[in-house]
């Protein structure tokens, strides 16, 4: 698996659609698909990137349970213009570092994730922040270019 990148992000605006999912009983597809249609109702983009981002509770990551809840929401980052569409929310995203892992589309492993907890992270000399985690759909990840990377990036102190 290959090595993340550092990187400190500053504060973002987002406006997201949620649900409370779990692994066992994964949402995603839900939420994605009520969220999309509407993303176009969300003015004042900054872009077209999709954030899949995701908030867990405290000492979730102490012992796996695939069953424990989470939240799970489908955002876009806005401008300070940006008003909340009905039926969805407002998420400030607070600045802090990241380890960023990157893999094309077509390489697509779910195992990055075992990687990233179960490897990386306890031999690096960084700890999990309790921010949100989040992957970046961009539009060729929309679109499924097979090519196109996708970014997961995961909160670190």
């Amino acid at each position: 698996m290959n090595q993340p990148s550092i990187t400190s992000l500053s504060n973002k605006r987002l406006i997201c659609q949620s649900i409370e999912t779990s692994l066992s009983q994964d949402k995603t597809f839900d939420l994605f698909s009520s969220f999309m249609p509407r993303k176009k109702e969300i003015q004042h983009k900054l872009n077209e990137d999709v954030l899949d981002l995701q908030i867990y509770p405290e000492g979730y990551f102490d012992q796996f349970d695939p069953t424990r809840k989470f939240m799970k929401y489908a955002c876009v980052e806005v401008n300070d213009e940006a008003i909340c569409p009905e039926g969805m929310e407002l998420l400030e995203l607070q600045a802090g570092k990241y380890a960023i892992f990157t893999q094309a589309l077509k390489d697509y492993d779910p195992s990055i994730f075992e990687y990233i907890y179960g490897e990386w992270l306890p031999s690096s000399s960084h700890q999990l922040d309790s921010r949100p985690h989040f992957d970046v759909l961009s539009e060729e990840i929309q679109k499924r270019n097979p090519n196109a990377l996708q970014t997961i990036w995961i909160p670190i102190r």
